[in-house]
């Protein structure tokens, strides 16, 4: 089912900050808030948490909903509330600079950045899509926009490192793929096992085999058994050029991967592991 997301915007306003904890400091408002930390919610069952009728929920909901804290969307005859994860995002900065802010780890000069925040264009380009398309999912588009300007970049930017190196992106996939495989374990490792590892078809392992055997960087073994494939191998030359690509990635290109938490980068692969599960079952 196509949820439409009602609103994603935040007040850009000098005083969003404000408006923001102020629709968190009335109580009633702030036991809402806890009870979505559980998921998306229909009104008559958040109020059936409180000790408040419904038309005051709704209307604690309506001002929440106003200074960006909630998405609303329908379903059926219910209307159904969720946080806005990116109001989250901005609460656990804003709370994260106070706590720096109180054990003097940062200056005040960098905690007035939280009076500017603002959407980025991505999230802009995504909300004027959903007014002419009233079907589209802004957070889920959003995401996806990301994730594919995301892909290119990076894409472009391992295409210029490991051309500098003197290969091509098949060819680094090929070689760094070979390089995954624990020969005390398999020590005759074929096009097929590759291919099954890396997502490559055979033929274009094949046609591009030639190349990386001649620069030294693979060998080939079983060549006189016909009825075999031939077993492949990566050489001492093979593996000191992925360690050159992989520290010229991590320290220029994809640093700035690298300089992600580690709190950060654990978030990204709980979410993508299975996400990319799925587009490849």
């Amino acid at each position: 089912m196509t949820r439409k997301v009602s609103s994603l915007q935040i007040k850009r306003t000098p005083s969003a900050k404000e408006d923001l904890l102020a629709a968190l400091a009335d109580p009633s408002r702030k036991a809402i808030f806890n009870s979505l930390l559980e998921g998306s919610k229909a009104v008559k069952v958040i109020a059936a948490d409180l000790p408040i009728s419904q038309p005051a929920v709704s209307q604690h909901l309506k001002i929440m909903k106003n200074v960006g804290l909630l998405l609303e969307h329908r379903q059926g005859r219910s209307h159904f509330y969720s946080l806005n994860p990116l109001v989250l995002d901005w609460l656990s900065m804003h709370f994260g600079l106070l706590r720096d802010s109180a054990l003097g780890s940062i200056g005040m000069s960098q905690t007035t950045n939280m009076d500017n925040w603002e959407f980025d264009s991505v999230d802009r380009a995504v909300h004027a899509w959903s007014r002419l398309w009233p079907q589209i999912d802004e957070l889920s588009s959003g995401l996806i926009l990301r994730i594919f300007l995301l892909a290119h970049r990076i894409k472009e930017l391992c295409t210029a490192t490991i051309t500098r190196h003197g290969l091509n992106l098949i060819e680094f996939q090929i070689l760094s793929t070979l390089g995954t495989f624990d020969y005390a374990k398999k020590n005759s490792i074929t096009t097929t096992d590759i291919a099954k590892r890396s997502l490559l078809p055979v033929d274009i392992i094949d046609l591009h085999l030639p190349k990386l055997v001649q620069q030294k960087l693979i060998e080939l073994n079983n060549l006189t058994k016909t009825s075999e494939p031939a077993a492949l191998l990566i050489t001492a030359k093979g593996q000191h050029l992925l360690e050159q690509i992989f520290c010229a990635q991590k320290e220029n290109e994809l640093s700035p991967f690298y300089q992600l938490s580690p709190e950060s980068l654990s978030r990204l692969a709980t979410i993508l592991r299975p996400l990319l599960q799925k587009f490849y079952k």
